[in-house]
């Protein structure tokens, strides 16, 4: 956690969402952190509508013995409440509620359903282990049978995605698409199976209070500053105010196409690496609702292809003071790919009247305030040539003395717990390199 000394080129580390915040944090070795905004955060962000707390897409501490989890509830100190909670899936076609994951929760299906579900799930587990996949579909019905994959998690994803799943690279999924025992899917068809799960979640200040929490360890740390173009062979960054540094070692945790256009001189095969890798944006629909409470549940994962959001979760569940007295709240995700599906009041409609035919909301429910909070790069998308176009930026950067780091750096599937694992890791490797 050291700051750069003047005159003395460190590592340079652009970008204080939890990737930069995370590594500065582990850092034994003198480094500037360069960030855009006016404040440290990127997608761990928090805002304030109508006396609300609203998160940019809600995360949770997960509780356990992990490291990331300690280092969290060490760094909030008293700013942090444990509590247990399921998770909750929702399929509009039958019109229940299942427990998450899918594939261990099917008790509420129909009989007819639930039987083809545990019969092909069975029937995966029993084929040859040995077949070469292609795709995260073909991924889908090996580990998990085609019933259980068509009913709920192909439909869920190909929403989420807005690519058929048929058309996506599976290797990112055995560790983030759970695969129940036989044993347990059994049990959780014909009962239902409470998963009670404890997590952490700040007291107060939404999950920007983490942030913050890393930043108030951090020296160095240039708020409003923005890269602009990077002199990769002279090892020299330049920022929009004027301002330039020389670094040991650059690692930009903005989206890798970003980067790539601010290298002058790339080769033309790493630009068209970069314009072939796809991502997905994200728009948070925020909602105050003068009622409480909404929901007994947290997170609610929205299947039915004619409602728009993905996701809704209930953060006013989260902690007490997300919402004042008498007040809910609610996020309601909406992805998309190229443009926003409509404009921004239209949009707040639109949820509001899918959360009543979902029957969340009331017709007559009062809505204290709303907003929309936007995610441009939300989530790298796993097209199939993702891997190899990754791994050929990436090993140019490298004879640079460039190192992209985090979701969008790495262009990898991270939630924030992973981020900071591997951030302690990869400060342990700059520390050796650079040291």
């Amino acid at each position: 956690m050291r700051a750069s000394e003047s005159g003395n080129p460190g590592i340079a580390i652009v970008g204080a969402g939890i990737a930069g915040l995370s590594l500065a944090y582990h850092l034994d070795l003198p480094y500037d952190l360069y960030e855009l905004e006016s404040k440290a955060g990127g997608t761990c962000r928090t805002e304030e509508i109508a006396g609300c707390t609203f998160d940019y897409a809600p995360k949770l501490i997960l509780m356990g013995d992990e490291y990331p989890t300690d280092l969290s509830v060490e760094l909030l100190g008293d700013n942090v409440q444990f509590a247990t909670f399921s998770d909750w899936s929702y399929h509009h076609k039958y019109g229940v509620y299942t427990r998450t994951p899918f594939q261990k929760h099917v008790f509420g299906m129909p009989m007819l359903a639930k039987l083809r579900a545990l019969a092909g799930l069975a029937g995966a587990r029993f084929s040859l282990n040995g077949k070469e996949l292609g795709s995260y579909q073909e991924w889908l019905y090996h580990t998990l049978g085609r019933p259980i994959a068509d009913m709920v998690i192909i439909p869920q994803e190909a929403k989420k995605w807005k690519i058929e799943p048929s058309t996506m690279d599976y290797r990112w999924a055995p560790r983030r698409v759970p695969s129940p025992s036989i044993g347990a899917a059994l049990k959780g068809a014909f009962s239902d199976v409470s998963q009670v799960r404890t997590f952490g979640y700040t007291l107060e200040g939404g999950i920007a209070a983490l942030m913050e929490a890393f930043a108030a360890h951090l020296d160095n740390v240039h708020l409003g500053v923005s890269l602009r173009a990077v002199d990769a062979r002279n090892r020299t960054a330049l920022f929009d105010d004027g301002s330039r540094t020389t670094y040991r070692a650059l690692v930009p945790t903005i989206p890798l196409p970003v980067l790539v256009d601010m290298l002058g001189d790339a080769p033309d095969e790493i630009r068209r690496a970069a314009g072939r890798l796809k991502h997905l944006s994200l728009l948070c629909v925020c909602l105050a609702v003068d009622r409480e409470p909404l929901s007994d549940k947290h997170f609610v994962y929205v299947h039915d292809p004619d409602l728009i959001f993905h996701r809704v979760s209930f953060l006013s569940n989260l902690s007490p003071k997300m919402a004042p007295p008498g007040r809910s709240s609610i996020v309601a995700e909406v992805s998309y790919t190229d443009r926003p599906p409509m404009n921004t009041e239209a949009l707040i409609q639109r949820v509001c009247e899918d959360l009543v035919a979902m029957d969340v909301l009331r017709p007559d429910d009062s809505i204290a305030g709303s907003g929309v909070l936007h995610l441009p790069y939300a989530y790298p998308s796993q097209t199939p040539d993702r891997v190899d176009n990754v791994g050929r930026i990436r090993t140019y950067l490298e004879q640079f003395d460039i190192y992209p780091f985090g979701r969008f750096g790495e262009w990898a599937y991270y939630n924030m717990h992973d981020i900071i694992l591997n951030a302690r890791d990869f400060a342990a490797e700059l520390e050796a390199r650079y040291g």
